[in-house]
């Protein structure tokens, strides 16, 4: 790796400062590469890839994760800025069903076509990820804790008695305690 490394890097000119620059990001862009994908150590050890390749594909993914970044936080930006206003044309008010998107210029960010097939390509991209999976497991387990195996109930009645013996120095009543679980069962 070293060696192809400085092979590359004497192809950047004269200047030592500028080609020891170059040999370090490289090294360090290909290590990182190899760390996040240790099936192209095999392939750099076979001679099949060559570290000019490691170089130029993580430039490439680097670009496509800048991309999807980008169409992500681009959407999300624009859709923040077209619902902070506040007048409610009427085009807009008929295509949003909920008030989020009632605001002036919100329906019309979702209208490039182009915009919206990048951006679902960026979502899917990071929904194929296994953190992103592991994450949305969580957050399933999660509700279905809370509202489903009576995790909301027992907050619910966990706060009550805090509140109570903070307040009156006792317990709630068994009437308080049984009108707090049925208000809680009914979220």
């Amino acid at each position: 790796v070293v060696s192809q490394l400085e092979h590359l890097a004497a192809d950047k000119g004269e200047d030592d400062a500028a080609r020891n620059a170059w040999f370090h990001t490289q090294g360090l862009r290909v290590a990182t590469t190899l760390t996040k994908e240790p099936r192209l150590i095999e392939n750099l050890l076979e001679g099949s890839v060559g570290v000019a390749a490691l170089i130029e594909y993580s430039q490439n993914h680097e670009r496509r994760a800048w991309e999807m970044f980008q169409a992500i936080t681009g959407r999300h930006n624009r859709l923040r800025k077209a619902t902070s206003a506040d007048p409610v044309p009427a085009a807009a008010a008929e295509v949003a069903a909920d008030k989020t998107f009632a605001k002036e210029g919100a329906a019309e960010v979702w209208h490039d076509r182009e915009d919206r097939m990048r951006y679902a390509a960026a979502a899917a991209q990071m929904g194929a990820r296994s953190w992103v999976r592991l994450g949305i497991d969580w957050c399933a387990q999660q509700a279905k804790h809370h509202f489903i195996d009576g995790g909301a109930v027992r907050r619910a009645l966990r706060a009550a008695k805090s509140r109570s013996y903070a307040e009156h120095g006792r317990p709630p009543t068994d009437e308080q305690l049984a009108a707090i679980v049925a208000e809680a069962e009914r979220m």
